[in-house]
C-alpha cells in the first residue's frame, strides 16, 4: 500500500512534468535556434548551438551518481539542477535585446547552461522515481504522465508558434521571443517546486548497480539493455547529425 508521503510525491511528479512540458514547447529548440538566426548568426554558429550543448550536457550525467554514493540527497541534487536551468532562462530571454555577437554568446551561454542542469537532473530523479513506482505500475502511471506532458508540451508548441507570428507581422519579433522564453522560466520555476515536494526514500546500492564502462562492453553480445543503449545513442547521433541545420532551412530557403 503506498503511503501518502508516496502519494503526494506521485502527484508531484505529475504535475511536475506538466509544468515542464509546457517550458519545453515554450522554449523548444526551434525557436531557440530561429531566435540565433534572428540575431544574425551564421548556419554553423546555429548548428553549434544546437549540438555543443547537448554534448556537454550529456557528460553532466557523469557527475550526480559520484555524488550520489557519497550520500548527497538525490532530491536536493535534481532541484538543484531544475532551479538552475529555470536560471539559465534568463541569458537567453536578454538575448534577442542584445544582438549581434553579445547577444548569441548570452544565447549561448544560456543554452549550455539550460542542458547541463537539464541533464543533471536525469539520474538523481530517475532513481527516486524508481524507488517511489512499483515494477508493476510504471507501465500505467508512466503512460498517464507521459500522455499529459505529450499534449501540454503540443499545446505549448503551437501557442508559442502563433504567439511569434503574431509579434512578427506587428514587427516585435525580439520581443515574441523574450515573452516565449519568459513564459519557459515560469513553467520551469513551477516545475522546480512540485519537484521540491517528492519524497526521497532511502536508497540502497546493489552489486549489480556497479560496473565499469569496459563491463558494460563485455556485456553488449547478451545484454539487451547495452544493445538498446547503443541503438537510442546512435539514432539521437543520426538525429542530431541532420537536424543540426535545419532550423536555418527552414527559416531562410523556405522562410
Amino acid at each position: 500500500m503506498r503511503t501518502p508521503s508516496v502519494e503526494r510525491s506521485l502527484d508531484a511528479s505529475i504535475k511536475d512534468g506538466t509544468s515542464f512540458a509546457v517550458m519545453a514547447g515554450l522554449g523548444d529548440p526551434s525557436y531557440v535556434g530561429a531566435c540565433a538566426l534572428v540575431l544574425g548568426a551564421s548556419p554553423s554558429a546555429v548548428a553549434l548551438l544546437v549540438t555543443i550543448p547537448v554534448f556537454l550536457g550529456a557528460l553532466a550525467q557523469l557527475l550526480p551518481p559520484l555524488l550520489i554514493e557519497r550520500g548527497a540527497s538525490r532530491r536536493r541534487l535534481f532541484v538543484l539542477g531544475s532551479f538552475l536551468q529555470s536560471l539559465a532562462w534568463i541569458p537567453i530571454i536578454a538575448a534577442p535585446f542584445v544582438k549581434g555577437r553579445a547577444g548569441y554568446a548570452l544565447l549561448f551561454g544560456g543554452w549550455v547552461l539550460y542542458f547541463l542542469s537539464m541533464h543533471f537532473t536525469v539520474p538523481p530523479w530517475t532513481s527516486v522515481m524508481g524507488d517511489l513506482v512499483p515494477a508493476e505500475a510504471r507501465g500505467r502511471y508512466f503512460g498517464r504522465r507521459s500522455g499529459l506532458c505529450f499534449v501540454f508540451q503540443t499545446a505549448s508548441l503551437v501557442l508559442a508558434g502563433a504567439g511569434l507570428a503574431v509579434f512578427k507581422e506587428g514587427g516585435n519579433e525580439e520581443l515574441g521571443f523574450a515573452v516565449l522564453f519568459s513564459g519557459a522560466l515560469l513553467a520551469r520555476l513551477l516545475s522546480t517546486w512540485h519537484l521540491s515536494r517528492m519524497h526521497d526514500p532511502p536508497h540502497v546500492f546493489s552489486d549489480e548497480d556497479r560496473f565499469t564502462f569496459w563491463q558494460f562492453l563485455r556485456r553488449l553480445p547478451e545484454s539487451n539493455f547495452a544493445k538498446f543503449v547503443f541503438f537510442v545513442g546512435f539514432m539521437n547521433a543520426s538525429a542530431h547529425l541532420a537536424g543540426c541545420l535545419i532550423d536555418h532551412y527552414l527559416k531562410q530557403p523556405l522562410g
